[in-house]
């Protein structure tokens, strides 16, 4: 009989050690889930709030001469509007990860690629290379012909020069003084004569 005791004692206390666990996880589940019931509450009535003002939007209405005025109020309030969903839209992702819960929401921002005719950043790059392309050469010809681009040639065929004077030896640069000057050719000639 004692061992049935030693054995229903055990089993009591292992039971009732197991039990009071799950039981403050369960009520700290119903609570996280109490919680999340509220926020989410919360934010559909944010959300619902938000709708109504963007339904409330009636461009038709609008005074002409308060147009932009109204214009400005009007995208505003999209602003806010987005500006709380994707607030509230990261949370409940987040939230969703932790708990294992999967929040299927909509993203907050337009679809660039509608916007941008479906072109990829990489193709708009390529367009506007091949557009600048004429600009860049046609600024930077100038620069380019008159810098010597291409290079010349190393050899000159134009009429041969006459060595300058200062690479002349001395006695050469006498010698070849009055066929230069024709004043002192002059001299030279009378006073031969």
């Amino acid at each position: 009989m004692s061992r049935k005791q030693e054995e229903l004692e055990h089993s009591r206390t292992d039971m009732t050690d197991k039990l009071t666990r799950s039981l403050v996880v369960l009520e700290r589940e119903a609570y996280d889930a109490q919680k999340r019931l509220e926020q989410t509450a919360g934010d559909a009535g944010e959300f619902g709030q938000h709708l109504e003002l963007i339904e409330a939007i009636d461009p038709k209405s609008w005074n002409p001469s308060d147009l932009h005025k109204e214009l400005s109020r009007a995208l505003s309030t999209v602003d806010d509007a987005r500006t709380e969903f994707s607030q509230q839209r990261s949370r409940l992702q987040a939230a969703g990860e932790n708990t294992g819960g999967d929040i299927a929401l909509p993203e907050a921002a337009p679809d660039l690629t509608d916007l941008s005719g479906g072109r990829s950043l990489f193709q708009w790059v390529q367009i506007g290379f091949a557009l600048s392309l004429p600009l860049i050469i046609s600024a930077s010809s100038p620069y380019l012909f008159s810098s010597g681009w291409p290079p010349r040639r190393a050899v000159d065929f134009s009429m041969p020069r006459r060595p300058s004077r200062s690479a002349m030896p001395i006695d050469q640069k006498q010698k070849d003084l009055p066929s230069r000057n024709p004043i002192f050719a002059i001299k030279s000639r009378n006073s031969k004569a």
